[in-house]
C-alpha cells in the first residue's frame, strides 16, 4: 500500500507533494486503518488556506482512494 499528500493552494495549484509512503501495519482496533505519519516542510509553505488530499493506492488489490479537506496553515 502506498499513501502520498498533496497540498493544493487556493488558486487549485500544487503547493506540495509528498514522496510515496509505504503502508502495511493495520491499526489495532480498526482492521481497515492504516496509521500514517507525515510532517510538512513549513519554511516552504506560505501561510494560507490549502486544500490537502490523502491518496492511497492498494497495488495488490488494484484499488485506489482519496480524501479530502481544508487545511489552514497560520
Amino acid at each position: 500500500m502506498a499513501v502520498t499528500v498533496t497540498l493544493f493552494n487556493q488558486k487549485g495549484v500544487k503547493a506540495f507533494e509528498s514522496g510515496p509512503l509505504r503502508g502495511g501495519l493495520l491499526a489495532d482496533p480498526r482492521p481497515d486503518a492504516v496509521p500514517v505519519q507525515f510532517q510538512l516542510p513549513r519554511r516552504d509553505l506560505a501561510p494560507g488556506r490549502y486544500l490537502a488530499q490523502l491518496n492511497v493506492v492498494d497495488e495488490i488489490g488494484r484499488k485506489f482512494a482519496f480524501q479530502r479537506t481544508t487545511l489552514v496553515l497560520l
